[in-house]
């Protein structure tokens, strides 16, 4: 099992909560290469927020357990 397929529950929970309408990972986190010294790149594009929404999320980052 990778990285992304398990945390995929907490992963779509962010991005319901953070306004994400679609996550694209790449890099290593896709290969048999990614290790405990690996980050995880990912692009996002958001839905269509409000300044304040989007203000309020930016200031709150989050961080997988």
């Amino acid at each position: 099992m990778n990285f992304l397929t398990k945390h995929i529950d907490a992963i779509r929970k962010l991005c319901s909560k953070h306004y994400v309408k679609q996550l694209y990972a790449f890099g290593s986190v896709l290969t048999h290469r990614f290790d405990t010294d690996s980050d995880v790149a990912l692009i996002v594009d958001f839905d269509s927020v409000t300044v304040e929404d989007y203000a309020e999320q930016l200031l709150r980052p989050q961080v997988l357990p």
